[in-house]
């Protein structure tokens, strides 16, 4: 009996083409922006997700200045120096405390200049620090050693289009008249600014600057077993009371994951919210179309009542042919909603954006294509439910 429903169903939509699929277009617009959109947001969801994974739900970042603004080149108004160290190591839970200094130079090689960060990297504390306190991994060469003092590792970008030359492992490069020979080169962070970091180390790097005690951002990790959130508010009011004021901000990365969330869900609901207002007007249509299919088939409908048809089967007939409407509509739209997304994704590479790349998960595609059947079977019950009243024998007069 139902495949009999989608039988009639399928056959009626078909003898009106050109009407169904001027109908299909308005939940395959509505569906193709909704699965475009929502893909780029899910891919990235899921690198930042891959990125704080990486690095690590337990680092806290104590960074200078009002609510974490950092000053001009990287450094607050009142920076914050070894005192602060100190005082965060003394912190009960606290495992390891890493200083860095990060700011913009300009680098030279071959006679060309260009401009990236520069980050002094504490390898006077431990070795392989960069792994140990970023979670980024170096892909080619290796992470500093303590005894290194003239080495860098640079980000991906020196590799690719920072020079005419690109950079390779024991290049030279020279910043500030001081020349650095390259023994690694980290992995792709996905984003351009990070892969144009240059990281050198701490003794090196600060007689580059000529900076004393300042630093521009603290890394600490907690001990094993604590919680991350109690081990920071420990360092905030230890900070504080050393500091004389709260002139810093201290944040989890596990915090800022949860924040990042939760702009990522406000971001995917307001697309939503607007693809809902396309997929409105497609339900909209589909009703319209269905009224219409009604008062052309009066008759038909008659016939059906006269030979054994229940209201019931007249009800499920329509309710199916209107949730076909926005079913194929659905699966249109998901087919270039993905070639949108892949066409953004591909576009976001060439812009140097590679962590923007649609999700195209099948979660996705089953959520897309069940809600555009939802919304072809409401729109059309109305109008299911005017053909099941229909009297048989009003039915079979209707002209």
């Amino acid at each position: 009996m139902i495949a009999d429903y989608f039988r009639i169903a399928f056959r009626n939509l078909r003898s009106r083409g050109t009407r169904s699929f001027l109908t299909v277009l308005g939940i395959f617009i509505g569906i193709a922006s909704v699965v475009a959109l929502m893909s780029m947001g899910a891919g990235l969801q899921k690198y930042m997700d891959e990125m704080y994974s990486k690095v690590g739900y337990d680092l806290i970042m104590v960074l200078p200045g009002v609510g974490g603004t950092m000053g001009a080149g990287g450094m607050a108004i009142e920076p914050m120096t070894s005192k602060d160290q100190k005082v965060i190591e003394r912190v009960r839970g606290v495992d390891s405390v890493a200083p860095f200094i990060f700011t913009v130079v300009t680098f030279e090689r071959s006679g060309q200049e260009t401009r990236g960060y520069l980050v002094i990297t504490p390898n006077h504390l431990m070795d392989g620090v960069i792994e140990r306190m970023f979670g980024f991994e170096v892909e080619q060469g290796r992470d500093f050693l303590r005894s290194d003092r003239d080495a860098a590792v640079v980000g991906v970008a020196y590799t690719r289009d920072k020079f005419d030359k690109p950079v390779r492992l024991r290049s030279k490069v020279d910043v500030r008249g001081h020349t650095f020979t390259v023994v690694g080169v980290m992995e792709d962070f996905g984003n351009e600014q990070d892969n144009s970091n240059f990281f050198v180390p701490w003794k090196k790097g600060k007689e580059v600057l000529g900076v004393g005690d300042e630093v521009s951002m603290f890394y600490v990790r907690p001990k094993k077993g604590f919680d991350p959130q109690k081990v920071a508010d420990e360092v905030k009011e230890e900070l504080e009371d050393s500091r004389g004021k709260e002139d810093f901000a201290v944040n989890t990365m596990a915090g800022m994951a949860e924040m990042a969330g939760a702009a990522m869900l406000a971001i995917q609901g307001l697309i939503v919210g607007m693809a809902a207002i396309s997929l409105v007007v497609g339900g909209i249509g589909i009703m319209n179309t269905m009224y219409t299919s009604v008062l052309e088939r009066t008759p038909e409908i008659g016939i059906l009542k006269a030979v054994g048809a229940r209201n019931g089967d007249i009800l499920a007939i329509f309710l199916i042919e209107s949730g076909m409407l926005g079913t194929v509509g659905g699966i249109l739209g998901c087919i270039v909603g993905a070639g949108l997304g892949l066409l953004m994704g591909i576009g976001a590479t060439a812009a140097g954006i590679p962590a923007m790349q649609p999700d195209l998960g099948i979660h996705l595609w089953v959520g897309a294509i069940g809600f555009s059947f939802l919304v072809g079977s409401i729109s059309g019950v109305l109008p299911a439910l005017q053909a099941a009243n229909l009297h048989p024998v009003e039915a079979l007069r209707y002209e």
